[in-house]
């Protein structure tokens, strides 16, 4: 459906994560009153014209979660009820700070770090309910991305094309059965959504971990060096990643440069012989 110019301008005051849905809205409500065009009018009506402006500065906090002079927290839309987060981001989170608590990082940091405390020296983090990467997890030291895995289940498909118009980036084609490829996608699970009939489904879901991440003079982008499925052992393997952090600091070494330098499975056993939480239980 055609839009003007005046009402894309208007809809682009909408945050990512409840862009398509206003969009959807808004041409509903021009369909229902007989036109081809959406103007402002059918925005105004569909979702209300403060409502969108206040949702482009939405508070993506959490009660008792904050950045301070030693911590950078990036948290996304899940917070606030994103459609597309899958998980709860709220509880991700509280443990991920409760573990960063539990490891004493930030008085670590206060002992260990000389001068002045500049951007680049705070241990920087961020939760990403998806692929979609709102928080910006590729430049964070550690951080935590939802997943969805799609698997195809032949016989089911009625050939209603709803995957393919659900995938953002045109990695599945369905003629007779539905075809995924799985060397571009990145597991946002909006083809699991939007199958009717089970189709494609969920071969597994859980937690990417990305460690590494930096701007700067010469960026690096994060590694996701793990896939965790229970949520149990989420805790154990960043309270790890916690230690090694720290043992970076220690050593006055950049922690993302470490990373950089390491191959995945040189970073993963490293990682993985730190001493950690023995379970979530004992930082609820």
């Amino acid at each position: 459906m055609e839009w003007t110019s005046e009402a894309e301008l208007k809809i682009k005051k909408a945050p990512f994560f409840i862009r398509a849905m206003a969009r959807r809205k808004a041409e509903e409500v021009a369909k229902n009153r007989g036109k081809i065009v959406v103007d402002v009018e059918d925005i105004e009506a569909a979702k209300g014209s403060r409502e969108l402006e206040d949702l482009s500065a939405m508070d993506l906090s959490i009660e008792g979660i904050e950045s301070s002079k030693f911590l950078d927290i990036g948290l996304c839309g899940g917070v606030k009820g994103c459609p597309f987060t899958l998980f709860n981001d709220e509880e991700v989170t509280r443990v991920f700070y409760r573990v960063i608590q539990n490891e004493n990082l930030e008085l670590f940091m206060e002992k260990a770090l000389e001068g002045p405390v500049l951007f680049h020296n705070k241990f920087k983090i961020a939760i990403s309910g998806c692929p979609n990467s709102c928080s910006q997890p590729q430049i964070k030291d550690i951080s935590i991305v939802g997943y969805h895995i799609p698997k195809i289940e032949k016989g089911r498909c009625v050939g209603c094309k709803q995957c393919v118009r659900s995938c953002p980036d045109r990695m599945i084609t369905a003629e007779d059965e539905p075809k995924i490829d799985m060397e571009g996608c990145i597991h946002c699970g909006r083809c699991i959504q939007a199958c009717p009939t089970g189709a494609i489904k969920r071969f597994q879901e859980g937690y990417r971990i990305y460690v590494g991440g930096r701007l700067g003079r010469k960026p690096h982008l994060a590694k996701p060096i793990a896939d965790i499925e229970d949520f149990d052992e989420l805790a154990k393997i960043l309270s790890k990643v916690i230690v090694f952090y720290k043992e970076c600091v220690e050593e006055k070494k950049s922690f993302s440069k470490v990373i950089e330098a390491m191959e995945l499975e040189e970073i993963k056993n490293r990682i993985h012989e730190r001493t950690s939480l023995e379970s979530i239980e004992s930082i609820l």
